[in-house]
This record gives structure tokens, sequence and C-alpha cells, in this order.
């Protein structure tokens, strides 16, 4: 026997909110991608070498975890997806 009252479905995620989402996260890591771009210029400039890029390597370990957290939604999956390479494309 079917029951008398109809199901409704509503949807949790719209579609605006989802694109809205995608870009953003798209912006983001094309930012990060962008990391040993950056560092070359830099390089070629002569503003800076390998050896300042070294000294600040700790610092930028605490700044790659920075930009990760901010950047991101607030799950350590996401975070650790922008942070991995963020930290390796530095010292490429």
């Amino acid at each position: 026997m079917l029951p008398s009252h109809e199901l409704t479905v509503r949807p949790t995620i719209m579609i605006n909110e989802y694109l809205d989402f995608a870009t953003q996260l798209l912006l983001a890591f094309g930012v990060v991608f962008e990391v040993p771009v950056v560092h070359h210029v830099l390089a070629l400039a002569g503003i800076v070498d390998w050896k300042q890029l070294l000294k600040f390597s700790r610092w930028w370990i605490v700044a790659a975890s920075v930009i990760a957290a901010l950047l991101t939604p607030p799950d350590v999956g996401s975070m650790m997806m922008m942070f991995v390479p963020l930290v390796l494309l530095y010292f490429i």
C-alpha cells in the first residue's frame, strides 16, 4: 500500500553556491601553483638567492599552513591538499 502523503525533495546545495565554492578553490589552487614562477622571477631580478630562500624556509612552512587554512574550507583534507604543494613547490 502506498502512503497517502507526497514526498518532497529539497536540494541541500544550490548550484550557485557550488559554483562559487568551486571557483574560489580553483582560484586558490591556481595561485598556489604560481609559487615557483614568483621565486624564479625574484631570483632573475637578483632580489633573492637560494641561500636566502633556504633561511626563510621554516617561516615559509608556517606561512604556508596559515595560507592553506585561510584559503580552504575548514577540513584537514583540503588544507593538506594545498599545504603540501605549497611546501614542495617552495623547495623545488
